[in-house]
């Protein structure tokens, strides 16, 4: 008996040894266990974003061994979350996967790379076009310097001026720059700050220069600087940056703006930016962003000379030399108004021969620049007053050209030289009765044939204003600030520079070529017919606009009282 209940005891203790390992196995397969995610990995991965939380499941099957792993942080900023990860919880696959073809984007060398990576931030599209390209090129190269230490111990190296016309999309790249740069360089900060408006820009903007505006922004990304006391601000901002070793990117957009208001607050901004542009601590680099095309006369002070540049940028008379070694100009074109890869771009079209005709009325009504075509698609409709409000002519700035005498004849000569150079072409959007042809617009590759003038064309032009003394004495060494002037007007698009002069001149846009060859009479009826086009074209790419269904109330050919030359 004693045996037998020996051996009971030993079957029965075995069955609950086995029944409890069952148990523990089935358990530990369904398991979760928190395990504590290393903050360095993390942080190294996705840097500055204010993690608070994060979930850091394990799932392991009955030997302790890993089976699924999920990762779900939580965050104050949560769209900044959703930016990178998409959706949480992310799985272990998921997560490697994330981060093997997005790696923080820290491989980002060059514009084209970074417009790959981000298609789309927070909703917004960000354009391929040229300009886009050449604006976050300089953005780059500036910020890997940065980040590398390579301005240590260099001075005037670290700073830079990007200048280009108004609408290309410089504020625009500025802005999301700002956002996306800590995703790709994680250990330099931006500060962005805008001086357009600036009377109308808040408190801040008025109380405070430059270098607290700088401090205050990095107070509120989290960064330890202390208040001013009796040091001077530049002390306490440079002396920060080194012992913290924190990097910053400084962009200045809509730096000309500021020139046109005189107070104390901006004349110790300019003071400020002087300093910046000076130091050698290898942890601030600047750039300053304009749409004039007198930013190099402004930055370096030689416009003081002109009494026309004081009168425009008052606060240039006693403001300080900013140095064009130290504040060296980087210059951004404009989308050619021949660029139709640059409107499918902007349009979200593919740039191919069905989407070619709509593509070319877009072109030519807007010239191919990031807000004019903005503009035709978001206001489209038969209303051509959207059109004809594009003109420089409408806006002030562009108006004002028109009372300058030698700069409106040299406008005028610009026009009639181009408008000849390609009679040839312009001759297939007429009938034999001077009748113009709108449909030929989408089915004649005039964007491959029409050709711009050269500058030597344009110099020529020059010489024969000043021969005939439409041109004063004392301003015929002015031919290329001129055509800077009318480019930031937006009266023509200048591409290339050879020995530091425009190498070719096209017009804004061929609508605008057109118009100055058109009388008041027809400008109206044409203007309505290129925005239905537009507006009917944009929810039909690629089709036929000679489509009737697509063109109902409008006329197929629409009379035109037209010089053809």
């Amino acid at each position: 008996e004693d045996k037998n209940l020996y051996l009971f005891t030993a079957v029965a203790g075995g069955l609950i040894t086995v029944i409890a390992i069952v148990i523990s196995i089935v358990f530990s397969m369904t398991k979760k266990k928190k395990v504590a995610l290393n903050s360095e990995k993390w942080q190294s991965f996705f840097p500055l974003i204010a993690i608070e939380k994060i979930s850091h499941d394990v799932n392991t099957d009955s030997d302790g061994k890993e089976v699924q792993r999920s990762y779900t942080p939580t965050s104050s900023d949560d769209e900044e979350v959703r930016d990178i990860f998409g959706s949480a919880p992310l799985t272990e696959l998921e997560y490697n996967l994330n981060i093997e073809q997005n790696p923080s984007r820290k491989d980002i060398k060059t514009a084209a790379e970074l417009l790959d990576a981000f298609p789309l931030f927070e909703e917004t599209v960000i354009y391929k076009t040229q300009a886009h390209l050449g604006i976050y090129d300089v953005l780059l190269a500036q910020c890997r310097n940065l980040s590398s230490g390579n301005y240590k111990g260099r001075r005037g190296e670290c700073c830079s001026t990007l200048v280009g016309a108004k609408g290309i999309g410089k504020t625009s790249s500025l802005q999301i720059f700002t956002k996306i740069c800590k995703f790709m360089i994680p250990n330099v900060h931006v500060v962005y700050v805008n001086f357009n408006n600036i009377c109308s820009s808040g408190p801040k903007f008025l109380e405070f220069s430059l270098i607290t505006l700088i401090m205050i922004q990095l107070r509120q990304l989290g960064l330890g600087v202390h208040e001013v006391g009796e040091e001077a601000p530049k002390d306490v901002l440079l002396m920060y940056l080194q012992k913290a070793k924190v990097n910053v990117l400084v962009l200045i957009d809509e730096l000309d703006q500021l020139y046109k208001t005189v107070n104390d607050v901006n004349e110790v901004t300019l003071h400020d930016l002087a300093c910046l542009g000076n130091q050698s601590t290898g942890r601030v680099s600047v750039v300053l962003c304009g749409s004039s095309a007198m930013m190099e006369d402004l930055i370096t002070t030689n416009g003081v000379k002109d009494i026309n540049i004081v009168a425009e940028f008052p606060l240039l008379k006693g403001a300080p030399n900013l140095n064009g070694t130290k504040y060296i100009t980087k210059r951004v074109y404009s989308a050619l108004p021949t660029d139709l890869g640059a409107v499918a771009t902007l349009t979200r079209k593919e740039l191919n021969d069905a989407n070619k005709p709509w593509l070319r009325v877009v072109a030519f009504a807007g010239g191919c620049s990031a807000r004019a075509t903005g503009r035709l698609l978001n206001d489209s409709g038969a209303n051509g007053s959207i059109l004809l409000g594009l003109s420089p002519d409408s806006a002030l700035s562009g108006h004002n050209t028109l009372n300058k005498d030698d700069m409106n004849h040299l406008r005028e000569e610009i026009i009639k030289g181009l408008y000849k150079k390609n009679n040839a072409l312009f001759k297939q959007f007429f009938d034999s009765n001077g009748r113009a042809l709108l449909l030929e617009i989408e089915r004649v590759n005039w964007e491959e044939q029409f050709q711009p003038l050269l500058f030597a064309e344009v110099n020529s032009i020059w010489k024969k204003l000043i021969n005939k003394k439409k041109v004063r004495k004392e301003d015929s060494g002015k031919l290329v600030y001129n055509l800077l002037y009318l480019s930031d007007r937006c009266w023509l698009t200048i591409n290339g520079v050879v020995d530091n002069h425009p190498e070719r001149i096209y017009p804004f846009s061929m609508f605008h070529l057109f118009k100055q060859h058109m009388k008041e009479d027809a400008l109206t009826e044409t203007s309505d017919q290129l925005m239905t086009y537009i507006s009917q074209g944009a929810s039909a790419a690629g089709k036929d606009l000679s489509d009737p269904k697509l063109l109902t109330g409008m006329a197929v050919t629409a009379g035109l009282s037209c010089v053809v030359m």
